[in-house]
Order: structure tokens, then C-alpha cells, then sequence
């Protein structure tokens, strides 16, 4: 029984370079397993931003089987918003630049929940330079930006209760400099 060579732990059969394009039918099987499996959207998208795969991933996230939006205009099932800017100024970024990274949200039809996402597009090419398509990969952010607008609105009930206290209310840091001081504090 012969060892298989290994690079970083991984088999070399496994090993994809930009230089080689004959991969074994066993490294194209694990590309397409890593694609399937990632918790982030990974899709590819033809030139007119049309979905040519769909990860499993996208499919909880945008609440969309494959089926219903492959070659379809995304359009159809959701309206994205991005966040600071429109889809006319993000598709243009990306011809300029190559990509674009940015914050998108819309609202997931399934459930009407709505979902941020931390998003990025970028141009795929042939060697020639042709434009093939787009490779669109996002991170699902929702429950982050939730956090932050709970910890917003704890924070302001905590002001809106200290200023109107009758008590004088202070907060110091670390180093015992006074950080914040309510109405009656200051009086």
C-alpha cells in the first residue's frame, strides 16, 4: 500500500492551482462538496446576474430552492436593498473595480423575516479577459445587526432612566475618569 503524497495536510490530488486544469474527478467532487457545504451564499452568476448555481446556503438564507431561481432574474422573488448606495452604483463599482463588497438586506419571502447580509460580487474571467459571469459570495449578518440595535435601544433606555432620575448617576471607566454624568449630576 502506497502513501498518498500530502502539501498542508491535504492530499495533493486535492490541490487546485490556477496552473492546472486537468483536476481529478476526486478534486472536482471535494470543490463541489466545499460549495454545497459552506454556511456563507457562494453562487456564480452569468452576465446579466442571473443565478447559474445555487448552494445549499443560499437556499436557507434567501428561503429560494435552486430550482425556482436558477436562470431566473432575482428579482422576481426578492428586493435587495443595499445599504449606502443602489444596484446601479454597486453593478457599476464592479465594472470599474472588478468587484464590489458592501451591505445588502432584503426581506426573505418564506418567513418575512428580514435578513443582512454582508455581500460580495466580483467579475469572473476568462484568460482572454472575457467577462463570464459573476461570483457573488455573502455572509449572513442578521443576527449580528440585531444585537447591535438591542444593545442601541438598552443604551437609550438607560440615559432616558438616568436623566429623568432624581438620584445622581455617574459612570467611570477603568481609570476612575467620569465617563458619563445624568442632569442632577451636573446641577
Amino acid at each position: 500500500m502506497s502513501a498518498t503524497p500530502k502539501t498542508n495536510g491535504f492530499p495533493d490530488q486535492f490541490l487546485i492551482s490556477e496552473e492546472s486544469s486537468n483536476h481529478s474527478p476526486a478534486t472536482l467532487k471535494l470543490f463541489a462538496l466545499l460549495v454545497q457545504e459552506t454556511s456563507d451564499v457562494l453562487t456564480a452568476a452569468d452576465i446579466n446576474y442571473k443565478p447559474l448555481t445555487w448552494n445549499r446556503a443560499s437556499e436557507e438564507i434567501y428561503g429560494l430552492k435552486a430550482e425556482q431561481v436558477i436562470g431566473k432574474d432575482l428579482r422576481e422573488f426578492i428586493n435587495i436593498h443595499y445599504t449606502g448606495t443602489n444596484r446601479d452604483e454597486v453593478r457599476k463599482t464592479i465594472q470599474t473595480k472588478g468587484e464590489w463588497r458592501g451591505e445588502a438586506w432584503f426581506v426573505r419571502p418564506t418567513d418575512r423575516k428580514t435578513i443582512t447580509l454582508l455581500m460580495c460580487f466580483k467579475e469572473l474571467k476568462d484568460a482572454s479577459g472575457e467577462l463570464l459571469g459573476f461570483l457573488i459570495s455573502a455572509t449572513d449578518i442578521s443576527e449580528r445587526k440585531e444585537a447591535e440595535s438591542r444593545l442601541i435601544e438598552s443604551e437609550q433606555r438607560f440615559r432616558d432612566v438616568a436623566e429623568s432620575s432624581p438620584a445622581m448617576i455617574w459612570l467611570s471607566d477603568e481609570n476612575d475618569i467620569t465617563i458619563y454624568a445624568n442632569k442632577k449630576w451636573m446641577e
